[in-house]
């Protein structure tokens, strides 16, 4: 998986629960993203992968706490290779469970 992949992953599912715009929206007000069109393929990275999806989960859950904290790691969790593990923040890692 790419880090496009999962951090679109992760900012659909929570448009799917709280509407495109503030989704995207709470997204770039991490930093880490930025939108160029309406499209969710013109997402940008702006940081590393790891500082992305700690961002996200950081202000989605500063937002609306733990249950869309843990929506980001269901996302993580349905995704999860081999190869994404070194996508994801160390913070994250002990709360994932694999199966």
């Amino acid at each position: 998986m790419q880090p496009n992949d999962l951090v679109k992953a992760i900012i659909h599912e929570q448009e799917q629960i709280i509407g495109v715009l503030l989704a995207r929206k709470i997204a770039e007000s991490s930093g880490a993203v930025q939108f160029k069109s309406e499209n969710i393929d013109s997402v940008e990275l702006k940081k590393e992968p790891k500082e992305i999806i700690e961002g996200l989960i950081r202000v989605y859950s500063g937002v609306f706490g733990k249950a869309s904290e843990q929506v980001c790691i269901d996302v993580i969790e349905k995704y999860y290779t081999a190869e994404s593990i070194n996508l994801i923040p160390e913070s994250v890692k002990s709360r994932i469970h694999l199966k």
